[in-house]
């Protein structure tokens, strides 16, 4: 409850006065703070831009005017100095007092240069006409000079600097060439770039901020801060080759920087970095003098607050009090009616809410006590109709019971009547299929006896045939033992005609030329004799053959008769069969036609015990449906008894409770 207190306490309508005041004092300020930041920021960071832009674009003109000096200088030394005066073309003559003369005059024109432009510090002069340089550079090696000379560009300046070269030097040379005399001349200038550096040294620019001057490959040569000796890749990235002018912003470990770049004529860069947050010092200021403004705005709307608060919030707080104790029960509470405010019109709303709320509870009682009486009188008698409708309900529900379980019985025996209905009726069914397939089976039995009969007389024929096949197989053989006979007596003869066409030719060979001729037909004789046996020989083999066939053949005939005359033995077997299964058939025939006749008479039984069950089980089924919902209507009748009862003691039990809630109000 402290907690609640505490709460209601802390964000009462004071407090919401004093956060309103203070919202409507700081909204304007926030708002023209921001706008007027924002716009500022943006003015300033654009002006500082622009400055810085300038100043850099001043300083580059500044250092590529310095740069076009010396180049300027070099140029009139080489060419009006020692080129057109003759002094070089004289030092490469040959002639030794021409060259110690023009060597003399050389070192007095450079002594003259040094002192005309105080930067250049050292002059080195080489001609493809002679090997002898002129002039020196303390911190250029030869192979460095040689070096250079081959990255030179005929009429055109190059700044440079070696690993040697001091911090604060650089060297620019240029080739020349005379047509007349057919030779290069190269003029290094050692330059000294002290007075750039003090130049840049000495320029004006915001706080933390720095200036490079870097070379055409973004090497730095200078910058006001000797911890930083290159430039991130960052920043050579976006530092444009095409454009001479611009400016980028870019992030460096978490701080925003505004660079600022412009190009000179030899490549080099003026670069600027300059932080965002020195562009807006100044008006940080600014903005610390409005946080002043505000926080003495937010005091003034504080106090003001307070008092006007105050002044609203106590008669609501009074107010608060007194319907506080009317939360509690008392009635009697009456606010103060000073004034011709809202809050006076409160309070007199108040005073007549509770004068209001007085009256009704006095009515609430009375209800209250008549309406206990009425709830007494109606709980007691529906205690009663309960209490009778519940007997009621019980025999309603034995009857229902009894009837229902009827009604079942019944109706189990008409299903039971049924199925044995079906069952006689598959059984006629089956038995008249039964009596169908024992007549077909009769038929195709006598056809089987008919069929049996030919396949007896087809088996006699086939042993009768078999015996003729035999008996000419044997005469066969009997042939062919003949022709053996006949083929040993032509080899007799072949062998008897051989020996004779070969005493033949003995004879015509001892005849000699008389008996050419014979020995020819002897040849030939003996030669048909030869023939003659190989054919005997060949018709041998084939009967030979022919036998082996009759043989296989009269083996086949004898396994036909074997098995012929097994075949014999069950065709009479199964003739027999066929006649005792005929017979039987009649007997089953007779049997069935009997059971279809008693099946008959049961199905004109069954029909009436269906017909009088169903009669049965029709009147059962009303009696349990009129039964069940008689039933039905007495429980209906016993649950609103039974609710309304529960109500009444419901409508007891609310009226004792509101009375006992009323009684805590005092009137």
């Amino acid at each position: 409850m402290k907690k609640t207190k505490h709460l209601n306490y802390t964000f009462s309508i004071k407090y919401k006065l004093i956060i309103m005041f203070i919202c409507f004092a700081l909204l304007p300020l926030f708002i023209l703070a921001i706008v007027f930041t924002s716009a500022s920021k943006n003015a300033l960071s654009a002006t500082s831009s622009k400055l810085t832009l300038e100043l850099v674009k001043q300083a580059a003109s500044n250092l590529d005017t310095y740069t076009k000096d010396v180049e300027k200088n070099v140029t009139q030394f080489t060419i009006s100095d020692l080129s057109q005066s003759g002094l070089l073309r004289d030092y490469h003559s040959g002639d030794v007092r021409k060259q110690t003369n023009a060597l003399e005059k050389i070192q007095s024109q450079i002594v003259y240069f040094q002192e005309l432009d105080h930067n250049v510090s050292n002059v080195y002069i080489t001609s493809t006409k002679t090997k002898l340089p002129i002039g020196k550079i303390p911190y250029l090696t030869e192979d460095e000079i040689k070096l250079l000379g081959e990255t030179v560009q005929t009429g055109s300046f190059t700044w440079t600097a070696t690993e040697n070269t001091p911090n604060d030097h650089m060297v620019v040379f240029q080739t020349y060439t005379d047509f007349d005399h057919n030779a290069q001349y190269t003029v290094y200038v050692d330059v000294n770039l002290k007075s750039i550096f003090d130049y840049l040294g000495n320029m004006t620019l915001l706080d933390n901020s720095l200036i490079f001057l870097v070379d055409e490959n973004n090497e730095v040569l200078y910058t006001s801060n000797d911890s930083v000796s290159h430039l991130n890749d960052s920043i050579t990235n976006n530092l444009s080759s095409e454009s001479t002018l611009g400016s980028f912003n870019q992030t460096i470990d978490l701080s925003n920087y505004l660079f600022s770049y412009a190009s000179l004529s030899n490549g080099w860069k003026v670069i600027v970095q300059a932080p965002e947050k020195s562009l807006t010092s100044q008006l940080n200021t600014a903005i610390v003098m409005v946080i002043i403004l505000v926080i003495i705005t937010i005091l003034l709307a504080i106090g003001l607050g307070y008092l006007l608060a105050k002044r609203l919030s106590n008669p609501i707080i009074h107010l608060m009090g007194l319907m506080k104790k009317a939360e509690n029960g008392d009635l009697t509470v009456i606010a103060p009616e000073k004034g011709r405010d809202e809050t006076t019109q409160l309070c007199k709303s108040f005073n007549l809410m509770i004068a209001n709320m007085s009256k009704l509870i006095n009515q609430t009682q009375q209800v209250i006590v008549h309406t206990l009486d009425t709830s007494k009188i109606l709980s007691r008698s529906t205690s009663e109709s309960v209490e009778t409708f519940t007997q009621l309900a019980a025999s309603i529900s034995d009857i229902a019971e009894g009837t229902t379980l009827q009604a079942m019985d019944a109706q189990e025996s008409n299903t039971g009547m049924i199925t044995l209905a079906e069952s006689m009726q598959t059984v006629t069914n089956k038995t008249n299929h039964l009596l169908e397939n024992t007549e077909g089976a009769k038929t195709m039995m006598e056809t089987a006896a008919t069929t049996m009969d030919t396949l007896t007389a087809t088996m006699t024929n086939s042993m009768q045939m078999s015996s003729h096949i035999r008996e000419s197989m044997n005469e066969l053989k009997t042939l062919n033992q003949n022709i053996e006979d006949i083929m040993k007596l032509v080899d007799n003869i072949s062998e008897e005609t051989n020996l004779l066409a070969l005493n033949a030719s003995i004879e015509a060979a001892r005849v000699g030329e008389a008996g050419k001729g014979f020995a020819v037909v002897a040849n030939e004789v003996r030669n048909l004799a030869d023939q003659s046996k190989h054919s005997t020989l060949n018709v041998r083999d084939t009967l030979n053959t022919i036998a082996n066939k009759m043989n296989e053949t009269t083996q086949l005939v004898e396994q036909s008769n074997t098995i012929i005359k097994d075949q014999s033995t069950v065709v009479s077997e199964t003739y027999q069969l066929f006649f005792n299964i005929i017979d039987i058939l009649k007997q089953m025939n007779s049997e069935l036609k009997d059971i279809n006749s008693s099946i008959n008479s049961m199905q004109s039984l069954k029909e009436t015990m269906v017909t009088q069950i169903n009669s049965i089980a029709t009147i059962t089924q009303e009696s349990a449906a009129s039964t069940e919902e008689v039933s039905s209507l007495t429980t209906t009748q016993q649950t609103v008894i039974s609710d309304l009862s529960d109500l009444a003691n419901s409508l007891k039990n609310n009226m004792e409770t509101l009375n006992q809630a009323i009684q805590t109000f005092r009137v």
